[in-house]
């Protein structure tokens, strides 16, 4: 989603050490490249824990690769997210077509193991509410494995100097809505290096 490509590019921008920030649906075709990805040339895997992550097949094989190969593992708590209860681990089979995960020698005693472990992990809790501050503070976060809640004395305050009253464009965005947000957010990055000559044209959320 547009979550995690902002993320990752705010990560990049944060200067992460050789090897790069990967996002799993950028290779999705290749389940096999995938799993084998985290289990041999992954330093964290940064799980974006939305409602149903853990329902989808290809994310749950990477929480459970990253568990067998003892990967360090990074929750990112989105607002939505439910631990994992025994209702869940124990239903599993029949929320999530595992088919993926056993083609890839991955057995049920591996996943629930995963899913147990994965609910105790120390993470990181984002608001509902997303914006430039709280993404640098979450990005800042993940680079130096620190786990907590977003909390407002926390979050660096930013000032902006562009004054919407002023501004050629305006993105009206609903701030409250973490996938428009992060879209708005990553269309604003993009357009930096392209408006450099002339920041004043740069749009503004609103």
């Amino acid at each position: 989603g547009a979550f995690a490509r902002l993320l990752k590019m705010a990560l990049l921008e944060e200067r992460i050490p050789a090897g790069g920030v990967f996002i799993d649906s950028d290779n999705l075709s290749d389940l096999d490249k995938l799993f084998d990805c985290v289990a041999h040339r992954t330093e964290t895997l940064v799980v974006i824990s939305s409602r149903e992550v853990l329902l989808r097949p290809w994310c749950l094989g990477e929480v459970t690769t990253a568990h067998m190969h003892k990967v360090r593992t990074f929750p990112v708590y989105l607002p939505d997210f439910v631990p994992p209860d025994d209702a869940f681990v124990q239903g599993i089979e029949e929320k999530v077509d595992l088919r993926p995960l056993t083609e890839n020698g991955i057995e049920a005693k591996d996943y629930d193991l995963a899913l147990r472990s994965f609910r105790d992990i120390a993470h990181l809790s984002l608001p509902a509410s997303l914006d430039r501050q709280v993404l640098a503070w979450a990005s800042v976060k993940i680079v130096q494995g620190k786990t907590g809640v977003c909390m407002a004395n926390e979050v660096p305050q930013v000032v902006y100097k562009l004054d919407a009253a002023k501004a050629a464009t305006m993105v009206l965005v609903d701030s409250d809505n973490l996938e428009a947000m992060s879209a708005a957010l990553i269309f604003l990055k993009l357009l930096v290096p392209v408006l450099a000559a002339n920041l004043k044209l740069m749009p503004v959320l609103f």
